[in-house]
This record gives structure tokens, sequence and C-alpha cells, in this order.
């Protein structure tokens, strides 16, 4: 053993020439059993000493990536195989007698060379591992490390491992791995593995520091493969099929369209029960006419509030050829014959054009002579300025005389809501929640829509004005020669004046079936001549004890107090122009009493008959009217009509009255006059009459489209002759009021 130690001791203070000489000697001869550890143990502590040498000796290998490919090629092409210089599981043993034979062929490092200073300072490219490379280094898998690298004389263990050295993964042809040195080529210098191992781990303090590479430079400098470019060209390709077909679907989707189209003359609107088809008409409005809007008023509906169709059983199949108007409602006409049907609750529309953007306003039209009948009247739609006022003009059919106000007890008894009568009303609401309901399909703004009211018609309208149940159906109200006849009395006292004076004349009717039952001829026969008197000459001495009939009710659903009260409590009371002509009494279309001539004597004796002449006035009167006809027609007009309409208007300032002054064909400003305008149908043949024609147009279109007058209103009347005067008071109302001989109520 002291032997052993003094061999192992003077192995130690030898130069490293002798140290593997000593080594072969022990192994040789056997006698001092020195294992292989010992020797791997005296390695380890050589191997600290050894890493800068090392990774120096690897750094030099590195060559620019311009010349990676070419010395790549060169070195396949020779057949050398860089790998084979690995093993796989390389694992540090005693060295056999072959592997200490082994002696180191190279010698000391040389110095770098200004070369390899140039090649370090060279910006380092970015490189993908080719698919060339890549599968060649499968194909040749990882082979034994079959040699030691001995540096500078000195033994070394076994290689280890590729995985120790490089990344799998990376591509045997790039810089770090693609050129050998001369040395490597001629097969005298190997590696030892583990000094690699540990070199790659700890860098060299002498090892120049490596550069930052910004963003943009690995940009500039990054190599595509065939991959990357199919990657990427897929995804431009995606992208540019994802702008394509929004592309299209922006520029080639169908433009909704602004207006029904027209063929043949003909025009399709939809309603909430189908399809209906209009008619061109004086080649300017389309007209859609007998258009159904409520459930017929027949057989046990009849004195039965009227409803909006809700039930598919009153609609029809297919499209509704709506051509032809349907007959009015039972009345009476002008001449006192019988006419209409009671199935009739249907309306008229004339529209410019079936529109779908920029809706028109809507003028609903409510016109009648009386209670008794005269409906529409001159009240009828305008093909001419339904186009040149660019407005939709809807007429619905009601009910009149007894089919549309008959209140009785024993109807209030039979029914649902105890209660009768005012079924006109209900009529023109369910009209109104119709057109608002379907008004947009034919072009027309529910959230404008003027009612406009003629005569009794004007009265019906303005009553509605107080009512909860038209409340938001309409926006504005223009009512021409109204009465301001309304209801006063409870509907018990309205019944059992209503029977004393028609029930009576069906003794067998207790109930509404009964009622239901009757024929519509014999109903309309039995009307009291009472209920169709006509107020149309100068008040009468004992008029005073004339008992007046009360169309209207108060029957607690659709009117549950008096108009003017209504008003009197309303904050939101609608907007209401009304008024009349200077001539209102006297009507072209009826034969009068004023179709012959009168004489002053004929005049004289009319006024001294009256109140007028029981009150000694009648030199005053003639100061103001002259005693002509014109004169005696004025005179009248102004009890009936224009001042008892005044006072209405005086007394709610909220209300704008209006007078027309200028004349028609017969040289007086007739009742109709003011409505003939507004319609068109005025015949303007002097200037005068174009510029009251204009005026009062204005006038009238402007209200409909902006709900407000475009004249000053600060005074109490309008006074439209050829251009629109804003006055004060209308002449002798003042005179008439004074004696109290205007009547509380207006005459049709």
């Amino acid at each position: 053993m002291e032997e052993e130690s003094e061999k192992i001791s003077l192995t130690k203070n030898e130069n490293p020439e002798t140290k593997a000489e000593v080594i072969d000697h022990a192994i040789d001869d056997n006698k001092e059993n020195v294992t292989a550890e010992s020797t791997l143990i005296q390695i380890e502590n050589n191997k600290e000493e050894k890493k800068s040498k090392i990774f120096s000796f690897f750094e030099r290998k590195k060559v620019s990536a311009s010349e990676n490919i070419e010395d790549a090629s060169e070195t396949q092409s020779s057949g050398f195989k860089f790998s084979k210089l690995f093993k796989k599981d390389a694992t540090l043993k005693p060295k056999t007698d072959a592997e200490e034979g082994l002696k180191s062929t190279s010698e000391q490092l040389p110095p770098p060379t200004t070369e390899d200073a140039e090649e370090k300072e060279k910006p380092k490219r970015n490189y993908l591992p080719s698919l060339s490379g890549l599968v060649n280094k499968f194909r040749r898998g990882r082979y034994e490390v079959t040699e030691n690298i001995e540096l500078n004389n000195e033994p070394k263990a076994g290689l280890a491992s590729m995985e120790t050295l490089d990344d799998s993964t990376k591509d045997p042809w790039t810089p770090e791995n693609g050129k050998e040195s001369p040395t490597e080529l001629n097969g005298s210098s190997k590696k030892p593995a583990d000094s690699e191992e540990k070199a790659t781990d700890v860098p060299d303090s002498n090892a120049p520091a490596k550069e930052e590479t910004s963003l943009w430079q690995l940009a500039q400098n990054y190599e595509c493969s065939i991959d990357d470019v199919a990657l990427f060209g897929g995804i431009i390709t995606f992208i540019f099929l994802v702008l394509l077909i929004v592309f299209f679907t922006l520029t080639t989707s169908p433009k909704l369209p602004i207006s029904a189209p027209v063929r043949n003359g003909k025009v399709l609107a939809s309603t909430s029960c189908g399809y209906v088809e209009g008619l061109i008409e004086d080649h300017s409005a389309i007209a859609f006419r007998g258009v159904p809007y409520a459930k017929p008023p027949i057989n046990e509906r009849r004195f039965e509030n009227a409803e909006i169709i809700d039930d598919i059983k009153y609609c029809w199949n297919g499209t509704l050829e709506a051509h032809n108007s349907t007959q009015p409602c039972l009345q009476y006409d002008r001449n006192g014959n019988i006419t209409g049907i009671e199935d009739c609750l249907t309306l008229d529309i004339l529209t410019p054009e079936v529109r779908y953007i920029n809706l028109l306003p809507v003028i609903v039209e409510i016109g009648a002579d009386s209670f008794l009948g005269g409906s529409p009247g001159i009240l009828t739609p305008s093909s001419k300025y339904a186009r040149s006022k660019s407005v939709i003009f809807v007429r619905p059919n009601f009910r009149l005389n007894v089919f549309g106000f008959l209140a009785l007890e024993s109807i209030s008894n039979s029914s649902k809501i105890p209660t009768s009568g005012n079924y006109a009303l209900s009529d023109i609401i369910a009209a109104l929640e119709w057109i608002n309901l379907n008004i947009h399909h034919f072009g027309g703004d529910k959230n404008q829509i003027t009612l406009f009211g003629y005569r009794a018609g004007a009265t019906l309208v303005t009553a509605l004005s107080s009512s909860q149940k038209a409340k938001g159906l309409f926006s504005r109200i223009w009512a021409s020669s109204g009465s301001y006849h309304f209801p006063g009395n409870d509907l018990k006292e309205s019944e059992l004046a209503n029977y004393a004076d028609y029930g009576i004349s069906f003794p067998d009717c207790k109930d509404k079936k009964c009622w239901q039952e009757k024929k519509t001829s014999d109903l309309m026969k039995m009307i009291p001549e009472s209920w169709k008197r006509k107020f149309d000459s100068l008040p009468e001495i004992n008029e005073s004890s004339v008992k007046y009939h009360d169309w209207l009710v108060l029957d607690g659903v659709i009117l549950k107090r008096h108009v003017e009260d209504s008003w009197k409590q309303s904050t939101g009371l609608s907007k209401i122009v009304t008024g009349t002509t200077a001539h209102s009494i006297f009507d072209p279309a009826k034969q009068s009493s004023f179709a012959k001539n009168f004489t002053e004597e004929d005049i004289e004796n009319l006024i001294k008959n009256s109140i007028i002449g029981e009150r000694n006035l009648t030199d005053e009167v003639f100061k103001r009217y002259s005693k002509t006809k014109e004169g005696l027609i004025s005179m009248i007009s102004d009890i009936r009509t224009v001042c008892p309409l005044s006072v209405q208007a005086r007394s709610y300032p909220d209300i704008t009255f209006y007078v027309v002054t200028q004349t028609g064909d017969e040289n007086l400003s007739s009742v109709d006059v003011d409505v003939q305008a507004i319609l068109g149908r005025y015949h303007a043949a002097t200037p005068e009459k174009r510029r009251y024609l204009d005026a009062i147009s204005k006038l009238f279109y402007y209200y409909v489209y902006h709900g407000k007058i475009n004249h000053s209103t600060h005074k109490k009347v309008l006074e439209i002759e050829q251009d629109v005067e804003s006055k004060d008071a209308y002449k002798h109302c003042d005179f008439w009021i004074a004696q109290n001989i205007v009547p509380h109520f207006a005459a049709h």
C-alpha cells in the first residue's frame, strides 16, 4: 500500500506529460489496484480549468450565415457526419487500454485571428430549421462517440450525448453546427463531453457580449420556409375572402322600396285584416274605397257601440278590391228621401302614394248636413288636393238619426253596460282606432291626424274633444259651421224624453232584442217631425217655449259631462279651429225659402213678425243690414250661426275663430264656401277670389302640417276675404249679444 501511495503522490507532482504514463503503468502491472474512479476524480479536478478553453474553441467554430449552406454542403459531400462525434447515452466510465493509448495530436489552440473577430462582429441572423435538415437529422439518428478529444495533450472523459451540446431540433446546417474546423475534418481533435456540457452552461468571461437584436431586425433577417409562406398566404386569402363577402353584402343587398309599386293602374296596401287593392284616380291620387273598419252594426250589433275588427271571421279572403265606395249609412237625403244601408261602417282613403318613408299628415273628414242625414255631403275627398297638398284624406261612414243616437231605457237595461245612445260617436272613435293602426301602410302619419268636421259633423268632432275614449287618437280639429249643440241632461232624462217622442210608437218593444229585430224602414218612418225641425229663419216670438231635441246624450261612457264643462276643467284641450261663413244659413244645394226673390216689403214684414219686431228693434236693424235678400240672409246667419259660435270661442282662449266673408257663385258667402276652397272646388273667377282661395288654403294646410295658425291670433276673430285679417270682434255680434237674442247654440 505504501508503494501505491507513493506512486499516486508521484503522479500528482509530475507534469501532465507523465500522468498518462503513470496511469498506464498502474493498469498494465495491475500491482497498485488503481481504479478508474481515481482517474476520473483527477480528471474532474481539471475540468474547471479547461472550461474557458473549450468554450473558445467552439466559438471559433461558428461561421457567418452566408457561408453556412455552402460549407454544410461541402462537408456533407466529403462524407463527414458531425453527429458521429457523439454517443447517444455516453456515460463516464474507466478508460480502456485502447482509450489510454490514444494521444492527442492537437496543439495549444491558436489565438483568434482577425477573420474570427470580424465574424463575431457581424449581426447574427435567425434561421428556422429547414425541412431538409430536420429530415436528415431524423434519418441519421444519434450515433455513439467513438473517440475522445484531447486538448493540450491532456486526457478527457468520453463526450456526452448530442442533447448536452445542442438542442435536438436545431438544424445541423446552421452556423452553429454546419461548419467544421480543419482539425475536426482531419479527425484528430475530439471534444470531451463533460467539458463541452459545462462549457455551454458557464459563459466565458473573455467572450464578447451578445448584441441585443430588435424585433424589427429579427423581422428583416427572418427567412421564411415553404410552410411559413403557405400559412401566411392562407391567412391573407381568408381575410381577403371575408372582406369580399362583406363588400358584396353591403353593395349588392336589395334596397327597401320607398313606395308600393303601381301595376296597371292598381296599387296594393296591407291592413290588419288583409291586403286591399286601390285604383289611381284622375292621374293624381290612389283611392281605396269601401274598406271595412268595424264590425257590421246589424242584427245583434244594432244599437251597440262600434268595435274595430279583431276577429278573422269579419275579414276577407285574399285581396279586397277596394275600387268602389259602399253606400252611406241609413239617412234622409236633402230632398227628404230615405237612402243608404245599415251595414255601412266602411271608409275611403285617398293618398298621393303608398309610401313607407316621410309619412304624410292625415285629414279625417266627418261631414253631415244634420244629425238626420246629408252625409258626407260636400265633404268628400279631393284627389287633386291629396296630390297637390301632399296629404291623405280619409272619409269614414258613420251612423245617423235613430241608428246613430237613439237612447232608450229598454235598450240600456238589456246592454252589458247599462247605457245607450252616441253610437255615431263610437263609429268615429272606431274609425280613428283603425286609422291609427293601419294608416302608415297607406303613407300616413298617425301622429298628425286632423279631424275636419262640417256642420253636424263639426258638432260631433268638437264633442269628441272632451271624450277620454278619443284621447290620443287625433291631434287637432277644424270645425266648419258646427252647432255647439251639446247635451246637458243626464241619461235618464234623455231616455224618458226619447220614449215620449219616439219609443211610444213601438209599445211592444221592452228590450234591445225587440229593437234589433225591427225593420229599418219602420224605424226611419217613425222619426217625429220635431226631430227634423230646421232653424233657418229669424227667431220667432214664442221660440223660447219650443223644445229642442238633444241628439247627443251623456251616456257615461263616451260623454260623461257637458263638453264645455270638460273644456273648463281640462288642461290638455285639443287644438281647435272653428268658424263659419258670413251667409252660412244659405245652402245653394237645397231648395230653401231663400230661392224666391224678396222685396223690401217682404223683408220688413218678416222682421216685424219676429222677436226683433216685438222688441222694437226694426229701425236699428235696418241701420246695420240692407233691405235685400243678401241683407236678410246675413242677419239670420249672424243670429243663428256666426254669433253663437263667436260667443263659444270667446269663452276659451285656445279656440281660434274665423269668418269667411268672400262670396261665391251667387254673390253670397254660402255655408260651404270655406270647405269648397279648402278642398279645391271653389270657382275662383276673379283675382280677388283667387287671393281668397290662396289665403284660406294656406291657413288650413299650414294648420294641418304644423298644428297652429300662421297668422296673429291675439285678437278674437280672423276675418277672411281676400286676405286674413285679425279683428277684435265680428261686426254686429256685439249688438245681438247685448239684445239677448243670440241662441245658446248654432243652427246647422
